[in-house]
C-alpha cells in the first residue's frame, strides 16, 4: 500500500472518532451558529472539509467529483458525504503519485489565474486543513459544555 493511502487510512479511523462524538452533541447544538467562529456551526465546518476535498482533490485536478455539498445536513447525511470524499481521494492517490515533484496546473474556479501545485502539496493541504477544522469542531463542542475526545492519530485511551 502506498504510504500516503496508509496515512489517509488513519484519518479516516479519526474522522470516524469525530462522528461518534458527534453523535453525542444534540441536533441544536451541531447547528449553533458561533459568532467566535465566524457564524459557522459544527454541521457547517463538517460539509466545509468535504468540500474542501472535493475541490482540491476532485475538481482541480480533473477527476470526477461530486458537486459541493450544502451545509444544511444531517449527520448521517455528512457521513454518506464522506463516502464520496473517500472515494476522491482514493481515486486522486492512485491517479498522482503524490512524492512527484511534478506540479498539476488548473485554473482555480471563479478566480482569472492558474496555479501550479505538487501532488504532495494539495494531499498536505487537505489533510492539515481537515485537522485544523477539526480543532475548531471541538473547541466549539467545548463552549457548549461538552468534553472533548482525542482525535488526534496517536490516542491515549
Amino acid at each position: 500500500m502506498h504510504i500516503l493511502a496508509h496515512q489517509y487510512d488513519l484519518i479516516k479511523e479519526r474522522r470516524e472518532t469525530l462522528f461518534r462524538y458527534c453523535e453525542t452533541i444534540s441536533p441544536g447544538h451541531f447547528t449553533f451558529k458561533h459568532d467566535a467562529f465566524g457564524g459557522g456551526s459544527i454541521q457547517h465546518l463538517l460539509v466545509h472539509i468535504a468540500n474542501t476535498y472535493t475541490f482540491w482533490l476532485g475538481h482541480f485536478t480533473t477527476i470526477a467529483a461530486e458537486p459541493f455539498a450544502k451545509p444544511d445536513m444531517a449527520l448521517h447525511e455528512i457521513r454518506l458525504l464522506y463516502k464520496s470524499v473517500d472515494s476522491i481521494a482514493e481515486n486522486f492517490l492512485s491517479r498522482f503519485d503524490p512524492t512527484l515533484e511534478e506540479p498539476i496546473t488548473n485554473k482555480i474556479s471563479g478566480r482569472d489565474m492558474e496555479v501550479a501545485i505538487t501532488p504532495l502539496q494539495l494531499f498536505t493541504h487537505v489533510i492539515t486543513h481537515e485537522y485544523h477544522h477539526k480543532g475548531q469542531i471541538l473547541s466549539m463542542s467545548r463552549q457548549l459544555g461538552y468534553t472533548p475526545i482525542d482525535t488526534d492519530i496517536i490516542r491515549f485511551e
